[in-house]
């Protein structure tokens, strides 16, 4: 949750500084690890409660930030094979965010 607000408050404040109207996170990293399989089905409530735990999470980097670009309320496309956006409560939340995002 610490690395979430910190790429959210990073993204906020780079849309202000930039003066722009809008931003779109691009995900170019290197390819991560896949999550354990578990984790390819969770819901929204899910990813809320894993962010919130005691200890690590076990969602990617490439996850975290597709999370911090949603609640800045910017779109996510990810150009690498890693799972970024690509977990069914990441859909549900980019939903509930009004914001799309893409790729694999």
């Amino acid at each position: 949750a610490q690395a979430v607000a910190r790429l959210a408050k990073d993204i906020s404040d780079f849309k202000t500084r930039e003066k722009l109207e809008r931003v779109i996170v691009v995900n170019v990293s290197s390819t991560e690890p896949p999550p354990p399989d578990e984790v390819r089905s969770w819901k929204w409530a899910d990813v809320q409660k894993s962010l919130s735990a005691k200890g690590s999470s076990p969602l990617p980097a490439s996850t975290i930030y597709a999370i911090a670009a949603m609640q800045c309320g910017c779109p996510f496309v990810n150009f690498t094979p890693s799972i970024g956006s690509d977990l069914p409560g990441l859909d549900e939340y980019s939903r509930q965010q009004g914001v799309v995002h893409v790729g694999r």
